[in-house]
C-alpha cells in the first residue's frame, strides 16, 4: 500500500472475504464501485480544451480530488471490501499521475 494508506485501517487491521455458500466462496456477494469524479473547474476546462498532458490536466485538480485506489482503500478500511479486490480493480489505474487529497 502507499504511504498514508495504512493510516485508514484501525490499528493496521483489515477484513478479508471468508467465503460461503451464498457468495461462491469468492468472499463478496455483489459489485462495489470505486469511482473517481473531477469538479470541472474554468482552469480544469481550460487544460482539456488545449489538450493538455494527463499530467498538466492532473496538476489542475483540486485537494479534495480521490483517486479510485484510493477510493478503494477507503471502502475496504470500513469492510465494504477487501484489499486484494481494491489492489486487483484499480491495477490499471494511471495512480502515479496525481495524489491529490492523499
Amino acid at each position: 500500500m502507499a504511504e498514508g494508506e495504512l493510516a485508514l485501517f484501525e490499528k493496521g487491521l483489515c477484513y478479508y472475504g471468508a467465503g460461503c455458500e451464498k457468495c461462491n466462496n469468492v468472499g463478496m456477494r455483489s459489485r462495489l464501485g470505486f469511482f473517481e469524479v473531477i469538479l470541472t473547474t474554468v482552469k480544469m476546462r481550460q487544460a482539456i480544451s488545449k489538450r493538455c498532458s494527463s499530467q498538466d490536466v492532473a496538476a489542475t485538480v483540486g485537494p479534495g480530488f480521490v483517486t479510485m485506489r484510493r477510493d478503494g482503500i477507503m471502502k475496504a478500511a470500513i469492510g465494504m471490501t477487501t484489499v486484494e479486490e481494491v489492489l486487483r480493480a484499480t491495477q490499471d489505474a494511471d495512480e502515479g499521475v496525481v495524489e491529490a487529497g492523499a
